[in-house]
């Protein structure tokens, strides 16, 4: 008797743990799927093609590269995720991406010793904490959008996430989406 309980126990812990694995592949299914060469080439290249060819343009010759590219690079993330243009970027999700970048650029252990440093870090962490729960909503509201009209937004990565896990289901939550989006935009950024 006990062996058999204990058998279906552990084949209930077992295939509870597939079932989570399952569901850790769908999402990542998921997530690539609007990640593609086709996608890429079709939708995605020109967005990219134009980022670049603004920071190499002959104007930006003999200036330094590097805030034009983060200006450029802030504005390209969420045009790719959410289909966002520059001009209907928010101010805040502007400012978390510049504080984030400020604050890791910082946090290097050679400069911890250095006060003006360690403000400017402390600084641009609080801020970009203060400002994350209105990224937040509008990243949710811009998502339901998606959700609501996704013949409109093919051109960017989030209209594939909600229902492209293979199985005709939905893996990615709303969660899941703002999740990637808001961990896309700090991590890619550095």
């Amino acid at each position: 008797m006990d062996v058999v309980r204990t058998t279906q126990e552990q084949l209930s812990r077992i295939t509870h743990t597939v079932r989570a694995n399952v569901r850790k592949n769908l999402k990542k299914k998921a997530y690539f799927s609007g990640l593609t060469d086709d996608l890429y080439e079709q939708y995605y290249e020109p967005k990219v093609k134009t980022l670049f060819n603004s920071i190499f343009s002959s104007e930006n010759q003999n200036r330094p590269l590097m805030q034009i590219y983060e200006d450029g690079y802030l504005n390209l993330h969420w045009y790719l995720h959410l289909q966002v243009a520059a001009e209907n970027i928010p101010d805040f999700a502007k400012i978390i991406g510049l504080e984030f970048i400020n604050y890791w650029t910082i946090f290097m252990p050679a400069l911890l010793d250095n006060s003006k440093l360690s403000v400017s870090f402390k600084n641009s962490y609080e801020k970009a904490l203060e400002l994350i729960p209105d990224l937040l909503n509008w990243m949710s509201e811009n998502v339901q959008t998606i959700r609501n009209n996704p013949n409109n937004f093919k051109d960017c990565f989030v209209h594939y996430w909600p229902h492209n896990d293979g199985t005709g289901e939905g893996a990615f939550s709303n969660e899941d989406i703002i999740f990637e989006c808001f961990h896309n935009y700090l991590a890619l950024s550095q």
